[in-house]
This record gives structure tokens, sequence and C-alpha cells, in this order.
């Protein structure tokens, strides 16, 4: 599967975040990830993602699609 770099899938990510008024942590603690891991991702930091169900769960966590998550494609909702 292929993945947008970690930087684009990180600001799409933020800009979830913002649409849902969620913090990092709130996110963290709703699918049982650490703030930091969320952090990283948030900020494009990580290398790599741990595996594509993570950012599958996040995107199940925000209500929005994970191909737009992932790839940018189509709606985000």
């Amino acid at each position: 599967m292929r993945i947008d770099t970690p930087q684009i899938v990180g600001k799409r990510l933020r800009d979830a975040l913002a649409v849902r008024q969620m913090t990092q942590g709130e996110l963290a603690n709703q699918i049982g990830f650490s703030r930091v891991y969320i952090n990283k991702l948030v900020n494009g930091s990580l290398p790599e993602f741990k595996s594509d169900s993570n950012l599958i769960s996040i995107a199940k966590a925000l209500s929005i699609s994970p191909e737009w998550l992932i790839r940018g494609s189509g709606q985000m909702m």
C-alpha cells in the first residue's frame, strides 16, 4: 500500500484533529497509543510507520477516511 510521506500524513492528521476538536492526548487515550507516538506522527518525525493498521485505527477513531489520511484520496469524511 502506497502511503504519502510522513510529513504529508502528519499535516492531514493535524487537520483532522482540528476538525474534530480533539487533542493528540485525547486521540492517544481513545485508541490506546502513546501521546508521544501520536505527536511524532503529527510532526512527521517518524521515518516510517509501525504499520498501516495503526493509521487505519487513527482514521477510524477520528471518523475520517483511511484513504484520505494515508494517500490523500477522496474526501476527509
